[in-house]
């Protein structure tokens, strides 16, 4: 089995189903692409996204730099000193399947300023990024950034897809993600001897909605096809590899399951990632589209989904739910 390749250029673009109903033959093609993967592997790569692969490269090098720096610099902005859990969080901090990581990294969100006692209290996850000097570093802030802006707008496009992949009006989750609440990492994934049982992060799914993920041309990621089968999500150039999120899931009752995936660096070479974690606003209410959805739910997955812990019979607010993950994960001491 290979993960499917689709150009999303008719998404990215611009269209109008209503005004231009010609134009949507190329959608249809698109939507008909997403919808099988999501229904299928719950993974594929996009091209035609119209992110400029200069950009991308720098984002690579920024990380490269980055991790090459010694550790007291790197600490200086360290996760646990932001309240927002932004920052660097150092090789062998978190624990996946019981096992601990085998990577380092650093998260990046919307840069909201200064995190006083009032913005704690209601948005708990709001505040402002860490970057590293820019005398250090040059251009490291304004890289990521950019990059953070044009991963948004995919993510937007995206989202598009996917309802028009569930026969909804292609602005049903807009309103969900006005504004959005993206988050990004950077991640390094040091070799691994081939005999070691450690893994760069065992399995599992992502808690959001999106995961767009580049790579640089180290491999190691891998999905878990429904038949339970580990498969290889090789790097190609200029693309990047979708993973469904929890939600996605927990919105389509299993229809779309979430991409169970893990990484493994059994190479001789350091691997680098970039996933821009696509979410809706910390405000929103996630419950299950029963109600909206035309098509029934999965029937291999009548009673809900079997990939994630999220309750599908109650709603529950998306901010919370991502600060408990955060919590669990660093600690609640920054």
């Amino acid at each position: 089995m290979e993960i499917p390749q689709i150009d999303i250029s008719p998404l990215i673009s611009g269209y109008d189903l209503i005004l231009y109903p010609g134009v949507s033959e190329d959608i249809h093609e698109v939507i008909a692409q997403i919808k099988g993967a999501c229904e299928d592997i719950s993974c594929f790569y996009i091209t035609g996204h119209g992110v400029d692969t200069s950009l991308m490269a720098d984002v690579i090098k920024c990380s490269k730099e980055f991790f090459n720096l010694p550790m007291d610099e790197k600490l200086n902005i360290n996760l646990k000193k932001s309240p927002a859990y932004r920052g660097y969080i150092q090789l062998g901090s978190e624990k996946t399947a019981s096992k601990i990581d085998m990577k380092e990294g650093i998260y990046f969100g919307p840069d909201s300023g200064s995190h006083d006692a009032d913005t704690t209290a209601l948005e708990p996850m709001m505040g402002p990024n860490q970057f590293p000097d820019n005398k250090q570093l040059p251009g490291f802030a304004t890289t990521i950034n950019d990059y953070m802006d044009k991963m948004s707008s995919v993510g937007h496009a995206l989202m598009k897809g996917l309802a028009l992949c569930l026969e909804l009006n292609d602005d049903y989750f807009h309103d969900k993600f006005n504004p959005a609440f993206p988050m990004m990492a950077l991640w390094h994934y040091p070799p691994v001897p081939g005999d070691s049982d450690s893994w760069g992060v065992g399995p599992h799914t992502d808690y959001g909605v999106l995961t767009l993920l580049m790579q640089d041309s180290v491999g190691g990621l891998q999905v878990k096809t429904k038949c339970g089968d580990w498969i290889d999500v090789p790097p190609i150039t200029g693309t990047f590899v979708v993973n469904i999120g929890d939600v996605i899931e927990a919105w389509t009752r299993g229809k779309f399951r979430a991409t169970v995936h893990r990484v493994r660096n059994s190479t001789k070479n350091h691997r680098i990632s970039a996933p821009f974690f696509f979410q809706p606003g910390l405000d929103c209410i996630i419950e299950s589209l029963d109600d909206v959805l035309v098509s029934d739910r999965c029937p291999e997955n009548p009673g809900g989904t079997a990939q994630t812990a999220l309750s599908l019979h109650e709603p529950f607010n998306f901010g919370d739910y991502v600060f408990n993950k955060f919590q669990k994960s660093y600690g609640k001491e920054v």
